[in-house]
């Protein structure tokens, strides 16, 4: 299957979200992570909807598990893949492994960064 390929942001003022939906239309929760369906979603930060921010940054930085967003495939680690199992009944998440594409040389202020790990 294809790799994730991240959208650049609009501006430094827009953040991208995980959406979490259930293929079938109902509940999320009590799911598995293949019972889901995982966007990433851009919105402008003063606009975007209520999310759940989490940080995943201990543990072993390998990514050797593997997420479907939009169905392509979405490198992560094991920390953050047995996290997500939990967390499959928010709406949105912000996921500094996921929603930051780190690879760009982007300087983003630490005020906004507090902003947007702390869900506003």
């Amino acid at each position: 299957m294809a790799q994730y390929d991240y959208q650049r942001l609009e501006s430094d003022l827009h953040i991208r979200l995980l959406q979490v939906s259930s293929l079938d239309g109902t509940a999320t929760y009590n799911r598995s992570l293949d019972q889901v369906q995982l966007d990433l979603v851009s919105f402008p930060l003063e606009k975007c909807p209520s999310y759940t921010a989490i940080s995943y940054t201990w543990g072993s930085p390998d990514r050797n598990h593997t997420i479907q967003v939009l169905n392509k495939t979405m490198h992560i680690t094991a920390t953050l893949h047995a996290a997500l199992s939990w967390l499959l009944s928010e709406k949105y998440l912000w996921i500094d492994q996921i929603s930051i594409k780190k690879t760009w040389k982007r300087k983003v202020s630490k005020s906004l960064l507090c902003e947007v790990s702390t869900g506003k």
